[in-house]
């Protein structure tokens, strides 16, 4: 395991994360993508921004990220195109699949989280 910031780090597939996981990864994208240095706080993943449950929010990712979203009999099937490879996420509500699905693009499979 590594340490980051003081905190011991353990791997997770990105297909386990809770949406309060998906979202501080989403916030943290969009921070680096607007130039901030800063990482986000595990800790205070209540006051960020709800990518899971907001269409204000998630709208705009999907439209730039170009994430395919399809209804499927168990929920929806998020994918999108990154660096040559297909990647898709299936999940039981639009947004988060969408959102899951663009953290996977972006870190790939498994990501470190702080235990």
């Amino acid at each position: 395991m590594a340490f980051i910031g003081g905190y011991e780090m353990k791997k997770v597939a990105v297909k386990e994360l809770t949406h309060e996981q998906i979202t501080w990864f989403v916030e943290l994208v969009e921070r680096m993508r607007n130039g901030d240095p800063y990482r986000v706080d595990c800790r205070v993943l209540g006051v960020i921004r709800n990518y899971c449950a907001d269409w204000s929010l998630a709208g705009p990712i999907i439209e730039r990220e170009r994430i395919g979203i399809y209804h499927t009999d168990d929920g929806f099937t998020a994918s999108t195109i990154a660096v040559g490879k297909i990647n898709y996420v299936e999940g039981a509500h639009l947004l988060p699949a969408a959102m899951r699905c663009y953290v996977l693009a972006v870190f790939g499979d498994v990501v470190e989280l702080p235990e």
